[in-house]
């Protein structure tokens, strides 16, 4: 407080109050500028037209109309997601880079590439709003009826039981690890077959190329419709899709529960409030019912997780691969 006398003391008090009030108080101000202002970037890790490539896309869509600004999905697809990772983590870190987050590029990652140039946990985790289960197939001529059907064939005979793999440590690999885990199959003895994708999974199970097959839903559609494959069960919640489906844990095997999922992570350090704003629109995001109506469609259903939430998911998930692959290594 000024407590001296004259007019020198007087304007001294109030210059000092002028710098406190723009120089103490302005930045804070400048540093929450309106956003967003401009076009944002989401990476996408993936080719154009799968699943993710899809959920994508569609959040952009709406993201954009809920914003006013043009939310651009660019696919960076290859090297095991490393480039399209990398591209985000040299990204500022104000917002306006964001990447598509999947099982390949954040809890598996550091399983599937050594010597990353990165820590896979220090990106800002936003939100993850999707989730599917996956499908558990058999060619549709196979002696397999049932999910226990398959588990005594691989018990019985795993040095030829075969099963479809994409060489890392997606959904694919994961569901199947953790059913072998679950019913103690030795995976050592077994021989996994390595597919491209989730649609060659389909492919390949349906032509009776392996014996056992896992992939996404809408993978699986087609050949399930006309015919060629069998479904025996699914991870996670239930699809549409297949409405008649028995989940995994209905049928006794709680723990073979791997799910793939879709969530939205920025550079490491970007700043709460533009989290805060991400979270808050996708909220809204989620309750339009065209954008669920879309997600049901490509296998997908609403399944929304908060950053610390999103976090301790990925990290539960990275420490289960790593045990399921040290069962492969024995």
């Amino acid at each position: 407080m000024c407590m001296f006398k004259g007019k020198q003391w007087v304007w001294s008090c109030l210059l000092t109050m002028l710098i406190i009030t723009f120089t103490g108080f302005g930045t804070p101000v400048q540093s929450q500028a309106k956003y967003p202002s401009k076009a944002i970037d989401i990476i996408i890790p993936m080719s154009p037209g799968g699943a993710t490539d899809i959920v994508a896309r569609l959040t952009a869509s709406h993201l954009s109309k809920k914003w006013g600004v043009p939310v651009n999905a660019l696919n960076k697809s290859g090297g095991n997601s490393v480039p399209a990772v990398t591209e985000l983590y040299n990204s500022p870190p104000n917002g306006y880079t964001v990447l598509t987050d999947i099982q390949p590029c954040s809890s598996m990652m550091e399983l599937a590439t050594k010597n990353l140039p990165f820590n896979v946990m220090d990106r800002t985790f936003i939100a993850m709003v999707t989730r599917g289960g996956m499908v558990f197939i058999v060619p549709s001529n196979s002696p397999y009826k049932r999910i226990e059907d398959v588990i005594a064939e691989a018990k019985k005979d795993p040095d030829n039981f075969t099963w479809s793999s994409l060489g890392g440590f997606g959904g694919t690999d994961i569901v199947i690890r953790q059913l072998f885990k679950a019913t103690g199959i030795d995976i050592s003895r077994t021989k996994p077959v390595l597919c491209k994708g989730g649609s060659d999974v389909a492919t390949l199970t349906a032509g009776g190329n392996v014996k056992l097959g896992a992939c996404t839903p809408i993978a699986a559609a087609g050949v399930a419709k006309a015919g060629h494959v069998r479904i025996l069960g699914i991870t996670a919640e239930k699809t549409p899709e297949f409405p008649d489906v028995r989940t995994m844990a209905e049928l006794g095997y709680p723990t073979v529960n791997s799910a793939f999922w879709v969530g939205f992570s920025g550079p490491p350090k970007v700043p709460s409030h533009i989290v805060d704003i991400w979270n808050k629109t996708l909220k809204e995001v989620l309750k339009d019912p065209e954008y669920n109506s879309r997600l049901t469609k490509v296998g997908y259903n609403l399944f929304y997780l908060n950053p610390p939430e999103m976090k301790k998911y990925i990290m539960n998930e990275a420490e289960e691969g790593k045990e399921l692959y040290s069962l492969t290594k024995k």
